[in-house]
C-alpha cells in the first residue's frame, strides 16, 4: 500500500514503511502504484497548484496540471491515463492528448478507459470515445476494479455502474 503526508510518500508493506527521497511540494491528493512506478498528484493549499509526479526508481519527473479535475487511473507502466483538459495517456515515455477534456478516469484494461465529462461517462476504446452513461443523475468521479466500476454522483452519492463476468476476462 502506498502512503503519503508531510511531503513525503512511502510504501507499507504490512508491518513497516519504506519512506521515498523526494520531497512532495503540496498535499497528496491521490497516489497511484504502476508496476514499479508510483504516479502523484499534489495540490498546493497556497495557490491551488497542481502537480503530477512520476517516481520511477530514482527518477523523479513533475509536471503542471490544471487545478481542476484531475485524476489517474493506470494498467501498466506504459498504460497510465489522466483526466484534465486535455485528458492525456502516458505511453512510457511521454504524455499524449486524447483530444477531450474530462473530469475523472478509470482504466479497466488497456481499450476499455472511461472519462467523465460534463456529468456524462464515455467509453474510450483506444481510437474513439463514444458515450457509455447519460442520466438525471450527473457522475463527477469514477473508479473501480477489474469487474466492478462505481459512479460518484452528487452529495457523494455512490452507484454501482457496470459489473463483467470475470471468467471472460481469463480470471478465476
Amino acid at each position: 500500500v502506498w502512503v503519503g503526508g508531510g511531503g513525503v510518500f512511502g510504501h507499507f508493506d504490512g508491518s513497516s514503511v519504506r519512506v521515498g527521497t523526494h520531497r512532495i511540494r503540496g498535499s497528496i491528493e491521490q497516489i497511484l502504484g504502476v508496476d514499479q512506478d508510483v504516479w502523484l498528484l499534489t495540490r498546493s493549499s497556497i495557490n491551488a497548484e497542481a502537480r503530477l509526479v512520476r517516481s520511477s526508481g530514482e527518477q523523479v519527473t513533475e509536471w503542471d496540471v490544471d487545478k481542476d479535475g484531475v485524476t489517474l487511473s493506470g494498467i501498466g507502466a506504459s498504460h497510465v491515463w489522466r483526466s484534465g483538459k486535455p485528458a492525456a495517456v502516458w505511453d512510457g515515455e511521454t504524455w499524449k492528448p486524447l483530444g477531450f477534456d474530462a473530469s475523472s478516469v478509470w482504466a479497466r484494461t488497456v481499450d476499455d478507459v472511461y472519462f467523465v465529462n460534463r456529468g456524462d461517462i464515455s467509453r474510450w476504446n483506444g481510437k474513439t470515445l463514444e458515450r457509455a452513461f447519460h442520466g438525471l443523475i450527473p457522475i463527477v468521479r469514477i473508479s473501480g476494479s477489474l469487474d466492478r466500476g462505481f459512479a460518484v454522483g452528487p452529495g457523494g452519492l455512490t452507484v454501482e455502474f457496470a459489473r463483467w463476468p470475470t471468467r471472460l476476462l481469463g480470471i478465476h
